[in-house]
């Protein structure tokens, strides 16, 4: 009965996704058999090679919040698979609580491998925030075949606009007290989307630090073209970072780079989100052509 109300509510929050567009909704069951809400929206008029965006959404958020751009894609001829993590949106799972970043690379995969193996599709992966970090180690550490075409990251959380003591402190957190509820100092923006977390525990914050000094480590083994969004104005990921991992990247690997003016880190709810979806589209156009 709970999946049933879950799946009611997707299809009432995305009722503008299905403008020029055949959307389905349904539960994957991950590997630890927790239910992870997904859909799919295919576009009416696909581009050539039909291309499909694989979207993996940020910490405490869920898919659903991107509609804007997963529309704007839509109606250009590119398809979206979309999901949420475990604990985030209407996905099964602890709320806001992860044991180590391995399982989110985990959800990544079952989804990708379930849709995959339905669609003879180029997919592209398109990952914000901390789905911009879990989607760089996927690319990093899982093979996929055939090859993911290409990566997108979104304000990707290479690194904490934030004194360095409160981040300490979080990680701190994250071992002695796992479960601890650190409040979302972004909430407050979402406040009129119940699905977003308020908080997340602890453990987030360690994996996260775990996951950045991994996704460091390994950018030796990324062998797919990279592309980077950041706002001038990210008021939470420190764009030094983005910046130090893009400037480290392979030297023939093919890469680039946009920062958007007058952006934070809200791609989501603020004004220049149309950029955004432009700059994807751009991309996506351009390695399909």
């Amino acid at each position: 009965m709970k999946h049933t109300y879950l799946t009611l509510a997707t299809l009432l929050c995305n009722f503008s996704l299905l403008y020029s567009a055949q959307h389905i909704e349904r539960f994957v069951t991950n590997r630890a058999n927790i239910p992870l809400s997904s859909m799919y929206i295919k576009t009416e008029n696909p581009l050539p090679g039909n291309p499909v965006v694989m979207w993996v959404h940020g910490m405490g958020s869920h898919s659903r919040r991107s509609k804007y751009i997963m529309n704007f894609l839509v109606e250009r001829g590119i398809s979206i698979v979309a999901f949420d993590f475990r604990g985030h949106g209407f996905s099964g799972g602890k709320r806001g609580h992860v044991n180590a970043y391995q399982d989110l690379l985990d959800d990544i995969e079952d989804v990708y491998c379930y849709y995959k193996s339905a669609l003879n599709n180029n997919f592209f992966i398109v990952g914000c925030s901390m789905g911009g970090l879990m989607s760089t180690l996927f690319i990093e550490q899982r093979t996929t075949t055939p090859p993911i075409k290409k990566a997108i990251l979104l304000i990707p959380a290479f690194g904490a606009n934030r004194p360095t003591y409160q981040q300490w402190a979080a990680i701190a957190v994250g071992y002695s007290f796992p479960d601890y509820k650190l409040p979302d100092t972004q909430h407050s923006a979402y406040k009129d989307d119940p699905y977003v977390l308020p908080a997340v525990t602890g453990s987030i914050a360690r994996e996260l630090y775990l996951g950045v000094q991994a996704v460091f480590a390994g950018q030796q083994n990324i062998r797919i073209p990279i592309h980077i969004i950041v706002g001038a104005h990210d008021e939470v990921v420190d764009n030094k970072a983005t910046t130090n991992f893009y400037d480290q990247l392979p030297y023939k690997l093919e890469k680039s780079y946009t920062i958007i003016e007058d952006m934070g880190h809200g791609i989501s709810t603020e004004e220049n989100k149309r950029e955004v979806a432009q700059d994807i589209y751009d991309i996506i156009v351009g390695s399909v052509s």
